[in-house]
């Protein structure tokens, strides 16, 4: 079991850490295979953004602010519940991608049923919130199954000297796709020959294409054999473990301790698009300029991002999203006051920079938080790891509840004020990590 890295405690170059041919066969491959996947997933996510269409679509049908922190909670709990029970499930199998593409199956196919509802029960608004949050719960569901296995063969076939490059990679394919796919969903929902509810229907109906592409290309995959454990502990097992887990490996406990203010922060995320629409006065159209700059945002610090996590390591990289945490609401703030008197679109352009640092932050977390696990746990607990290391981080699911209720409250920048706060916590946090890599470039200067 990893224990915290420091002076005594020197990790030798390994297979593992030298990322040879005979421990990473088809890294090629793998490398452009998976990058396709992840790049077709993002750009199909950006036509009906978490961050930017899903709240303007459900306020839209319910006219409720409330509902739209539920919306982003099932998301969260779609994705958070499942991660140790599958890692109980799959820990013991030498291939975890049989498992993945059930899942990816069963979440994804039945998505085609949304934009269907939309057209088919225009009338019935009622009756297509019904399907929508059950289907939309469903694919987060069936996402969060497939996170444990797929982060597992990302480790698998990807060797950690590349893993920064990668995961860049993939972000910044998707992320100029998603770019583009910004552009659509501004023409296409300020377009008068797509009235509601065609419009999100059109949108909808893109993202599913796209999920079906990212499925094309994960059974494509070749997965290699790694070591495993014998024996499947089963999901109350591994619950009975997850105290020693947590004891056996410090620095695991903090990166949570981070990660949990870090997701305080995001209180005021689902709002910040709401707030622009109703308190700033901007039309639903100018949702596509948010999804460009969120995705530019990823494109530009994936760059960045994937430098850091090469060449200074993941702590950095963590650090540096903390940063992006704390500049968002506060950006959310005060952005309004300087531009408002400038007019609609100037103020809707310079409120979009706060869409650009959530797409930074976003795509920072993800790498950063990632690599920094795979780099603290043994392999063959690192499925165990994985899974613990997100449904501890399962209460996050009522920040943005707890965030619409305070919205409707008190007001949308006492949430935003919230949120700073968090922010600045997290940074004060990042100060107890110590990097992962310090101990494995110490054992190479010394051999």
């Amino acid at each position: 079991m990893a224990g915290t890295p420091g002076p005594h405690h020197l990790v030798p170059e390994t297979p593992e850490t030298t990322g040879s041919a005979t421990e990473y066969p088809h890294t090629r491959w793998n490398f452009a295979v998976i990058v396709a996947d992840a790049s077709s997933f993002i750009t199909g996510l950006a036509f009906a953004s978490p961050m930017v269409v899903l709240p303007l679509f459900v306020e839209r049908l319910t006219g409720s602010t409330v509902l739209v922190g539920v919306i982003t909670a099932l998301q969260m709990a779609g994705w958070f519940l499942p991660q140790l029970a599958t890692a109980s499930y799959v820990e013991n199998q030498p291939r975890k991608k049989p498992f993945m593409l059930k899942a990816c199956i069963l979440g994804r196919v039945p998505v085609v049923l949304i934009p269907i509802s939309l057209i088919a029960l225009a009338g019935r608004p009622h009756l297509v919130l019904a399907i929508f949050l059950a289907v939309y719960f469903f694919f987060y569901l069936s996402d969060g199954m497939t996170g444990v296995p797929w982060t597992d063969i990302g480790a698998k076939t990807i060797p950690p000297r590349l893993r920064g490059r990668f995961f860049g990679a993939m972000q910044f394919v998707g992320g100029a796709l998603s770019v583009l796919a910004g552009f659509a969903v501004r023409k296409i929902l300020g377009n008068p020959r797509l009235p509601y509810p065609r419009d999100y229907a059109t949108l909808f109906g893109m993202q599913w294409v796209l999920l079906m592409v990212s499925l094309a290309f994960l059974a494509l995959i070749r997965e290699p054999m790694r070591p495993v454990r014998e024996d499947r502990r089963g999901f109350v097992a591994l619950l009975r473990a997850a105290p020693g887990l947590l004891r056996g490996n410090a620095q695991f406990v903090r990166m949570l301790v981070v990660a949990a203010l870090a997701w305080g922060g995001t209180v005021a995320v689902p709002f910040y698009v709401v707030y622009a629409h109703h308190e700033l006065g901007l039309p639903d159209a100018m949702a596509g300029v948010f999804v460009s700059a969120q995705m530019a945002g990823g494109i530009v610090s994936s760059l960045i991002w994937a430098y850091m996590s090469d060449r200074v390591g993941s702590k950095r990289v963590i650090q540096g999203t903390a940063l992006c945490g704390l500049a968002v609401p506060l950006l959310g703030l005060l952005a309004p006051f300087p531009l408002s008197h400038h007019g609609p679109q100037v103020l809707g352009y310079g409120y979009a920079f706060t869409f650009f640092l959530l797409g930074a932050m976003a795509n920072g977390s993800w790498i950063g938080y990632t690599n920094f696990t795979l780099e603290i746990v043994e392999e063959k607990d690192r499925p165990s790891y994985i899974g613990l290391m997100y449904s501890v981080s399962a209460p996050a699911v009522l920040v943005p509840v707890v965030g619409g209720w305070l919205v409707r409250a008190t007001s949308y920048e006492a949430t935003f004020a919230l949120a700073a706060l968090f922010g600045a916590l997290s940074i004060i946090a990042t100060l107890w990590l110590r990097e992962p890599r310090d101990a494995t470039i110490a054992a190479g200067e010394r051999a």
